[in-house]
């Protein structure tokens, strides 16, 4: 799951947008995000009662992107791109 956000940001990873790409529920999503937090992987991004989280570092985003593969990154990216428009 924290690929598919480090795919859809540039430094922000949004709960509810993450949900809705993901179809999985909101609590599903910041349980995840919560253990990717307690791993070191995100910091909560200003208030934690908003479901903001960001990478701490560029270079940790890019290579978590960098795992997705190619048919899964096309089918996240038109995921994004409908739940976007």
């Amino acid at each position: 799951m924290v690929e598919s956000a480090a795919m859809h940001t540039l430094s922000l990873v949004d709960v509810e947008l993450l949900s809705q790409v993901l179809h999985l529920s909101e609590d599903e999503v910041g349980q995840a995000l919560d253990e990717a937090v307690t791993a070191g992987l995100l910091v909560e991004s200003g208030h934690g009662w908003a479901g903001v989280f960001s990478f701490p570092h560029p270079l940790l985003r890019e290579s978590l992107a960098a795992e997705v593969g190619g048919s899964r990154l096309r089918g996240l990216h038109l995921r994004a791109a409908r739940v976007l428009m």
